[in-house]
């Protein structure tokens, strides 16, 4: 029995190596199958369109599924050690997916056609709710610990092209009612992405890190730790929630204004799910995300075509200032105007997805685990989002002045409030960008990290990179200490990494880099690669 077992596994990691050689990459687009997963089972047009017609179920869905994995989250950061144990047993992968699909098939058996009317039926919907916000907090958690290995340009790359392919997930799963599954229930094709979508999650996440050996070099660009996607290196650090607050004061500031920013947006959308029928959500729905795929599609064309950098600041506070914006025109657009809610839309995935990068930067760059940073970080933007469900299952918009057909104008002047303090006052651009300045990554060159990922790719299917690095490094007549650094810095390691394989301090490596760029006169990191990049293609890589 274990000799069969010893085999299926090597089967199984056979496998895996292959899929990961076709296609290196997959393994970051879980992020993509987390976020079109988390928009589905919260979105309308799932469960209740037999008999939901105020659309109170679908709020009821999404205050629990964010408070509940919220929860997940910020417990996770007082808990890393817990979590952290949890996340490198073997059966992990199985059992967060099985959480997430208990979570739907209970919301399923609750709906119209099965078990609705009946005194099951909400407790299966509460059950439901709850088991899918657990699963959510802990998938977040599992996408986190790839990215925050990653290089700053490749997290924005990988993270801008996930939110276009959530569009896609969207109009292929919800843009169709072909095959219902029962009269008046849910097409199958939603029934069977909700189920496939954690699988499909926690296998792409599990696969392994690309390794080319010791006799080759390649470019960083996966999670360390090798075949079963434990995380290592710089994110394995073991910090309190005090000592991270210490650490770096600015992300306390940078939590409000997350959790704030959040609570707005879907304040403002679950105002117009209470208001609007259950077809005229969807359709809304259906522009909202064309709008945010729009977006996406444009900061991608910007920051690989028509700009070599992009500020995450600057993004941040224009996010924040259309954000304010929105509200504003609001009392004139009226309930019914879609243009409100496709911009909400838009700016939450944005601002959702200058997050996702700040917080990978900061657990990069300063060692702290994925469970703390990403757990209060993320735990933030869930917590927000659960608040605005909160308000439209309470109806507490009338307190403000809202009424069936505008939204009032004290709702406006508090909600307006929130933003602008929050980016002017709370945390504003010049705060982003230190938080960016300490963790490296205050400009991204999206470019660049394209560039060294094709070079990495060269790289694993060529050894001859590394007599490139020497031939380079004998005209230059280095010292052996010299040459070895050279050839991690053709590599494209961090200096951290560097200081760990040859067992030296960052700060040596930063006096022996500055010897290398004097020898081989360049100036930058990009010169140098430049620089070996032709020495290898002059002999035909060879």
């Amino acid at each position: 029995m274990a000799s069969w077992r010893e085999h299926r596994s090597q089967r199984k990691d056979a496998a895996s190596s292959a899929l990961v050689a076709v296609w290196p990459n997959l393994r970051y687009f879980s992020l993509a199958m987390l976020l079109a997963w988390q928009f589905l089972v919260v979105d309308f047009g799932a469960w209740m369109t037999a008999t939901d017609v105020t659309n109170l179920s679908v709020i009821d869905v999404g205050m629990t599924v964010y408070m509940t994995s919220a929860v997940v989250l910020v417990l996770s950061a007082f808990a890393q050690d817990l979590f952290a144990r949890l996340f490198d047993d073997r059966r992990a992968p199985a059992l967060i997916a099985l959480v997430s699909i208990a979570g739907v098939v209970l919301l399923i058996a609750s709906g119209p056609r099965f078990l609705q009317g009946t005194g099951m039926s909400g407790m299966l919907f509460h059950g439901g709710s709850f088991l899918m916000g657990v699963g959510s907090g802990l998938m977040t958690l599992r996408v986190s610990q790839l990215y925050c290995d990653l290089e700053p340009g490749r997290v924005f790359l990988y993270a801008a092209l996930s939110e276009l392919l959530v569009a896609v997930i969207f109009y292929v799963v919800i843009g169709n009612s072909w095959m219902p599954s029962v009269p008046g229930g849910p097409p199958l094709l939603n029934l069977v992405a909700v189920a496939v979508l954690p699988v499909a999650l926690t296998g792409c996440a599990s696969l392994p890190a690309i390794d080319t050996g010791s006799a080759s070099c390649e470019l960083r660009e996966g999670a360390a730790g090798g075949g079963r996607g434990k995380v290592s290196g710089p994110t394995a650090g073991t910090s309190t929630v005090r000592g991270f607050f210490r650490q770096l004061p600015m992300m306390g500031k940078l939590l409000v204004a997350l959790f704030v920013f959040s609570a707005v947006a879907s304040i403002v959308r679950n105002y117009f799910l209470l208001g609007q029928t259950p077809d005229g959500h969807q359709l809304n729905s259906q522009q909202a995300m064309l709008a945010r795929f729009a977006l996406a599609a444009c900061l991608l064309l910007v920051a690989v075509f028509l700009s070599k950098r992009v500020s995450l600041g600057k993004l941040y506070l224009l996010c924040m200032a259309f954000m304010a914006l929105v509200v504003a025109t609001l009392p004139l657009l009226g309930l019914h105007a879609a243009l409100p809610l496709a911009f909400t839309s838009a700016l939450t995935s944005v601002i959702g997805l200058v997050a996702w990068c700040l917080l990978a930067f900061v657990a990069k760059s300063q060692g702290f685990r994925p469970f703390l940073v990403f757990g209060l970080g993320e735990g933030a933007c869930c917590a927000g989002l659960g608040i605005g469900y909160l308000c439209g299952y309470s109806n507490l918009f009338g307190v403000l002045g809202a009424s069936d057909q505008a939204i009032g104008a004290p709702m406006v002047a508090v909600l307006i409030v929130l933003i602008v303090a929050c980016a002017v006052l709370v945390f504003t651009e010049k705060g982003f960008d230190s938080v960016l300045e300490l963790s490296g990554a205050s400009i991204l060159n999206v470019r660049d990290a394209i560039i060294r990922g094709r070079t990495a790719a060269t790289v694993r299917r060529n050894r001859p990179w590394r007599l490139a690095c020497r031939r380079v490094g004998e005209r230059a007549m280095l010292s052996k200490r010299e040459q070895e650094l050279l050839e991690e810095l053709a590599c494209n390691r961090t200096p951290q990494e560097i200081a760990s394989r040859l067992s030296i301090t960052v700060s040596t490596v930063r006096t022996h880099t500055h010897r290398v760029y004097l020898k081989l006169d360049v100036h930058s990191r990009d010169e140098l690669i430049e620089l070996v990049r032709t020495e290898y293609e002059s002999r035909g890589g060879a």
